[in-house]
């Protein structure tokens, strides 16, 4: 059977093409998304979502609401659901809401035990993991609101208060390791024009802000510089220029070569060393060697605006993702310089943001993308084939994987969302 919304909920038989029954017609205006799921009994359900704030559960056979009052939790409308099952066997629904608020319940319980929200009062522009001072795994969100906030990505819930210097949107938010101790820092940028560099376990700066560039800061990347294991920090944004900083002396230098402005930036890995690679309105990716300041080879173009890249590691090369305002995903080798066809074609709007990580059994790489229409594309590269598509409802401005979870940076908050 298939299922539609728009003003309801229609069944529909795809070999006859008929509908099965009446309508489910208990929202009140739109129906913007459903999602089906199965109970540990296996009986198949629908969930839908709409602008009257409420989760229904129905019986798609049957017809029959599940319980006779929707769930509700939302004070503004609910603009997608998605159905996963998390480590410990549990079916939830997560719920995002145009009231800024990811939520989480278990459709099995009546009323629904788990409810769990994530909230940001203005949208989250980019996401990253950092290690706490006792090892573990943790997310830092940049907001629009021009704060920083920490989160537990098990318990989904934010740690301590945010951090906040400035109320100009934070844009880049990047992680590194603090030097001699356990622990990370951390490094954020937008469009104040400044990069600050904090400590997350104390909520404070390390050090006054960094005043390089004269424009907003859209990307930032951390990395180790030579055998003294120096961090060295690259920002880059609406001046066109790839700055480089020495945290330690606050020294930087500029490396020209793009023509618009750089959106995009990631670390990448080489037989002389490490590299960088960037991307921007030019729609082209340049590649550079950071301890020279110099630009290695020609630009690699490309047919739409660079949006997002990461780096990633097959059969011992180190390859590029890259994903493009025209809603493609390219595989390139920094190397030879070479693109083939896009390898996914999949998203029809702007992919904002692409990461990669090792499957559930270690086996071997897996991309994600994620799209200014709010869908997520899990895929291998390798075999060119499309895992899982996730559909979230908004726009998805950033990505990152901490501890077998997914954590989704968009215009309504962060959501995370379990690999296994």
């Amino acid at each position: 059977m298939l299922a539609t919304a728009s003003r309801d909920v229609r069944i529909w038989d795809p070999d006859t093409g008929q509908q099965v029954r009446e309508p489910f017609v208990e929202h009140r205006g739109d129906v913007n998304d459903i999602a089906v799921f199965t109970r540990p009994d296996g009986t198949t359900l629908l969930a839908s979502v709409g602008n009257d704030t409420m989760l229904r559960i129905w019986n798609p056979l049957t017809g029959e609401q599940i319980r006779h009052e929707p769930w509700s939790g939302h004070s503004r409308g609910i603009r997608a659901v998605h159905f996963y099952i998390d480590p410990d066997g549990r079916r939830l629904l997560a719920t995002a809401g145009r009231d800024r608020t990811v939520r989480v319940w278990d459709p099995t319980g009546d009323p629904p035990t788990r409810d769990r929200t994530i909230r940001h009062p203005r949208p989250v522009n980019a996401v990253t993991t950092y290690h706490g001072q006792h090892g573990q795994t943790q997310i830092a969100t940049a907001s629009s609101d021009g704060s920083i906030r920490l989160w537990d990505p098990r318990q989904r819930e934010q740690i301590g208060e945010r951090l906040q210097k400035s109320r100009r949107p934070i844009i880049a938010v990047t992680s590194f390791p603090k030097r001699g101790e356990r622990g990370s820092l951390l490094a954020t940028a937008g469009y104040d024009r400044e990069i600050r560099i904090w400590d997350p376990n104390t909520g404070r700066e390390k050090q006054p802000p960094l005043r390089g560039s004269q424009r907003q800061v859209l990307a930032l990347a951390a990395f180790t510089a030579s055998s003294r294991r120096r961090v060295l920090l690259a920002s880059a944004g609406t001046d066109k220029l790839v700055h480089i900083w020495n945290l330690e002396t606050r020294s930087n230098f500029a490396m020209p070569g793009h023509s618009k402005s750089i959106r995009a930036i990631t670390t990448l890995r080489s037989p002389t060393g490490m590299q960088l690679a960037t991307g921007g309105d030019d729609r082209t990716i340049r590649i550079w060697n950071p301890r020279e300041g110099i630009q290695i080879g020609d630009p690699i173009r490309l047919p739409s605006k660079v949006l997002s890249l990461t780096s990633f590691t097959q059969d011992r090369r180190s390859l590029l993702a890259a994903g493009t305002k025209d809603g493609k995903v390219w595989i390139i080798d920094p190397e030879n310089r070479q693109r083939g066809e896009p390898y996914l074609t999949g998203h029809n709007a702007g992919v904002g943001a692409i990461a990669s990580f090792q499957s559930a059994e270690g086996a071997r790489t897996l991309l994600v993308s994620g799209s200014w229409n709010g869908e997520l594309q899990i895929w291998d590269p390798r075999e060119r084939e499309i895992r899982a598509v996730i559909r979230i409802g908004v726009a998805v401005t950033g990505i990152c994987v901490a501890d077998g979870r997914l954590a989704v940076a968009c215009n309504e908050g962060v959501l995370i969302i379990n690999l296994t």
